[in-house]
């Protein structure tokens, strides 16, 4: 196998976020498709669906039809740390125990790492297509910002979708306090025995780790009556998608 990445920027948010989320080691899979990562977070909370597809590689040769990788993410975020570099570079020979790295800076400034692949309890995933009944399109920095505010009065948000509007609202030791952003653009496709508004309570530090990535300028959030939040991330060539359930309200 032999890839070369075009936007090696984007490839280390990706791998950034992820090291947060999957604390030990993940699985990075190289097909036809392209490169994706399907996986649970290290505390089983959040289902992570991300693709590259193979207009993203300069060049993206594989010498069998697929090729799985373990890898620490913590790992492989400090090595591809170690170069801004855009076109991230990427080996592997079958039989051997690691992915070689090259990131070259410039000309006169060539770095090459051969990271030690680790093993992983792989649980094969069937991420199937759902239909949901709202999804807002908002801008990444704005909703960035106000889950960031929003953090420091509390742990959890309840986010509302009604008419034209979202509303984030949070309760702690300091009161109530919401935002409210009326420039989104929302899409409504409810069933007939569903409502005109959607309301759902989640874990801020999910939505925190979700929003810094920062791996586009809008963002899409999907909600539906019984079916897991999705928070996505639609890319050039791909997607990061992240799939979280609810919390109960108390």
């Amino acid at each position: 196998m032999n890839v070369i990445l075009k936007d090696g920027n984007t490839f280390r948010q990706i791998v950034s976020c992820m090291k947060d989320l999957i604390t030990d080691s993940g699985e990075i899979v190289f097909n036809s498709k392209g490169l994706s990562i399907q996986s649970v977070d290290t505390l089983k909370v959040v289902l992570i669906d991300m693709i590259l597809e193979e207009e993203a590689f300069l060049k993206y040769k594989l010498d069998v039809e697929e090729v799985k990788l373990a890898l620490n993410f913590e790992n492989f975020n400090n090595v591809l740390k170690l170069s801004k570099s855009t076109r991230i570079g990427m080996s592997y020979k079958p039989g051997t125990e690691k992915l070689a790295l090259q990131l070259n800076e410039h000309d006169n400034k060539k770095i090459q790492f051969d990271m030690t692949l680790s093993s992983v309890d792989k649980t094969e995933l069937e991420i199937t297509d759902i239909e949901y009944s709202v999804k807002v399109y908002i801008d990444a920095t704005e909703f960035q910002k106000s889950i960031k505010d929003l953090s420091s009065f509390g742990k959890k948000c309840s986010i509302s979708v009604e008419g034209g509007d979202i509303t984030l609202s949070v309760t702690g030791d300091a009161g109530n306090g919401q935002i409210c952003i009326s420039d989104a653009e929302i899409e409504y496709s409810f069933a007939s025995e569903e409502t005109s508004k959607f309301e759902a309570l989640f874990n801020l530090k999910y939505l925190n780790l979700f929003s810094k990535a920062g791996l586009s300028n809008e963002i899409i959030l999907k909600f539906g009556k019984g079916v897991p939040f999705c928070f996505e991330y639609v890319l050039e060539y791909g997607h990061v998608k992240f799939f979280m359930s609810e919390m109960p309200v108390e």
